[in-house]
């Protein structure tokens, strides 16, 4: 009985965190297409890559050099999402275009 309940308990959370999952990356993805042309966002993300190469210039130490370049990485990877979701969403309306 107890291994039943297991299994059962392990299929359910795994259907939950699935559809959060799915609501999540909605949002997410929703959030990304808005910011492609956000100016404030280009704003932010240029000014904070400027403070970010301003503050490794000031002859840092090792650790605080690598969360810098860290910070930089997911400056970067931020920017490869918005512009992958825009893209996605882009085909997505060409596609619904050509079929009506």
């Amino acid at each position: 009985m107890f291994f039943l309940k297991r299994i059962l308990f392990r299929f359910l959370i795994k259907d939950v965190i699935k559809m959060s999952m799915k609501a999540d990356r909605d949002v997410v993805g929703g959030w990304l297409f808005l910011s492609y042309k956000n100016k404030g966002f280009a704003h932010y993300n240029t000014l904070r890559k400027k403070m970010i190469h301003e503050l490794m210039g000031l002859g840092i130490e090792e650790k605080e050099y690598w969360i810098a370049i860290g910070r930089l990485k997911e400056l970067q990877s931020l920017g490869m999402n918005i512009k992958d979701e825009f893209n996605r969403r882009k085909k997505k309306e060409e596609r619904r275009e050509k079929k009506a």
